[in-house]
């Protein structure tokens, strides 16, 4: 049955979702695979009714350090989740926010950067931001932007500034009616 939808396309979603699920997501260093079924199961029922999803794949910088420790595990983390999630509709949103975690803006980095050099269909991709993405433009992976909750005038202004796709998200919960 197809569901009507009013005035948006795409949902939003974390990989790692709620705090309380961090540390089900990878165990041992392995994948969750009853977890990721059930995302999956997710995904494809938005993509089924033409929902694209924009997946965030970690809450933040930090979350990112502390359950990949090493390059090697993170490398590891990103090549499970290219291969599982690429052939979806969807788009990659590296982090919620990059701001105020030590070395946040570096490890987003290195996470555009290797979504850009691994991603076989070049997702669109952006790193999230506490208000918008933009600070991180001169990295030069992302290819929109993204604002949160961020005032009209904000918006306005860097959209005449950037020539990059935006998109405008609200946190919280949908008005059913």
């Amino acid at each position: 049955q197809m569901i009507q939808f009013a005035k948006f396309t795409h949902v939003r979603g974390s990989l790692f979702g709620e705090a309380k699920d961090h540390d089900q997501v990878f165990v041992g260093g392995k994948p969750n695979t009853a977890y990721f079924k059930k995302l999956d199961a997710r995904i494809a029922a938005l993509n089924d009714i033409g929902i694209v999803f924009d997946l965030i794949l970690i809450p933040d910088p930090e979350v990112y350090r502390r359950a990949f420790q090493d390059w090697r595990a993170r490398e590891a983390f990103l090549r499970y989740v290219i291969s599982r999630y690429a052939p979806f509709n969807m788009t990659w949103q590296v982090s919620k926010r990059f701001e105020g975690v030590t070395d946040g803006r570096a490890l987003v980095k290195e996470i555009g950067i290797f979504l850009r050099q691994n991603d076989p269909y070049d997702h669109p991709k952006t790193p999230g931001g506490a208000l918008s993405s933009s600070p991180l433009l001169g990295d030069q992976w992302m290819n929109y932007l993204t604002t949160e909750n961020a005032p009209w005038a904000l918006t306005a202004v860097e959209h005449q500034l950037y020539t990059l796709p935006f998109v405008n998200s609200i946190s919280g919960a949908l008005d059913p009616e």
